[in-house]
């Protein structure tokens, strides 16, 4: 799975006093739970709008022959800069590890390269935006975040957790980061603390928990999908649960939800294992649009999954005898899920026509596609809700 992440705007090189007053409260607060020390939870039963339905407008198909982005496989994450401006980062970069184009997929620009250096990138896995319109990467081999020009110019970068899952920039030099503390301490050992304060280089403070029905394995303790909100920031597991946390800017937990929907089973493993078991669920992106409802694009077992297995076994690593996954195209489906952050609501969760994998913002999601017989896109959809 790719990791996908979003941004706080900031300006370039510097700590607006907002930022300057988050990292301050950050510091010298400590987790605070809302009503008396106890976390407000919410469990997301019924639609509070059964009647409304999520449109969708195709807006762009990005086709390529070249870099092969065109591919679930060979994309770590796409993000629009700007309005128009799309941001590609292939997985395996050849000569530039970030191409921009437009939403019909004329190239804009290249930038970048691949290497272990100030401007160079080694696995690049997820991009966002800071205002002004730069650009931020962060490389998940190298455990660094780079701030680039909008032309993809680089500009300065800093080392974030080397095992961290998801990072959300705050501008400046301060980051919320998602992964498992590389520490010594026993005590964090021990609390698994998921979340991460990062100033420079440096861990400020860590905190959270780990939320589970079950005792997961890694990386289902630290593996969150970030994302910027007016009031600070959410949190959401990826996989075994669909959990939702929103933390204000204090860094205090507000709300938790809760949403257990028979097709989101509670799950101890990512590797869909074959015909014998549905393939768990993943949450792949989302954001928080103007009325503050959290939209996230989940992907769960396709009406045809067993299909996608080759019917007799073969023989796998170690020997062991497996189904071999061989139209991974009918694994899974896209579900919509739309949740009213201030009422507490859950709004609708409806299924897609087709599979989104990343949310650029603005509303517009992506999924790929083949055209023809050999060369795939990259197919951009706008999706609004229908009351």
């Amino acid at each position: 799975m790719t990791t996908w992440s979003c941004f706080l705007a900031g300006p370039t090189g510097q700590s607006t006093v907002a930022h300057l007053a988050l990292l301050a409260l950050f510091v010298v607060s400590t987790p605070c739970l809302a009503q008396g020390g106890r976390v407000l939870e919410s469990e997301l039963l019924r639609e509070r709008c059964p009647a409304c339905s999520v449109s969708i407008k195709l807006v762009g198909v990005i086709r390529d022959t070249l870099d092969h982005y065109g591919d679930a496989a060979g994309i770590a994450d796409i993000a629009l800069s700007g309005d128009s401006t799309v941001i590609i980062l292939p997985w395996k970069p050849t000569d530039a590890a970030i191409v921009a184009v437009t939403f019909s997929g004329r190239q804009l620009w290249r930038g970048g390269r691949p290497g272990q250096g100030p401007g160079e990138f080694t696995r690049a896995a997820s991009i966002g935006s800071l205002m002004g319109d730069s650009i931020v990467v962060y490389d998940r081999s190298l455990g660094r975040l780079s701030v680039l020009s909008r032309t993809g110019k680089y500009v300065r970068g800093f080392t974030v957790l080397p095992t961290a899952y998801s990072v959300l920039a705050l501008g400046g030099t301060s980051a919320i980061v998602a992964g498992r503390f590389a520490g010594t301490s026993t005590d964090l050992v021990r609390r698994k603390l998921p979340l991460h304060l990062l100033q420079g280089e440096s861990v400020v403070r860590s905190f959270g928990e780990v939320v589970s029905r079950v005792d997961p394995r890694e990386p289902f303790q630290y593996d969150r999908l970030l994302l910027s909100s007016p009031q600070g920031f959410i949190s959401v597991s990826r996989a075994n649960h669909l959990i939702i946390e929103a933390w204000d800017r204090g860094g205090s937990l507000q709300r938790r939800f809760v949403y257990e929907p028979s097709w989101f089973p509670v799950q101890t493993s990512l590797a869909p294992t074959g015909p014998s078991a549905p393939p768990p669920p993943i949450v792949y992106d989302g954001w928080v649009d103007e009325n503050q409802l959290l939209w996230l694009i989940v992907g769960k077992a396709g009406q045809r999954w067993r299909e996608a297995f080759d019917s007799a076994l073969s023989r796998g690593e170690g020997g062991q005898s497996i189904h071999r996954l061989i139209h991974p195209e009918l694994l899974y489906q896209g579900v919509a899920v739309v949740v009213d952050l201030q009422r507490r609501e859950l709004v609708v969760a409806r299924p897609l026509p087709f599979l989104p994998r990343f949310a650029l913002g603005g509303s517009v999601v992506a999924d790929f596609a083949a055209i023809g017989t050999s060369v795939g896109a990259i197919r951009l959809h706008k999706l609004t809700l229908r009351q």
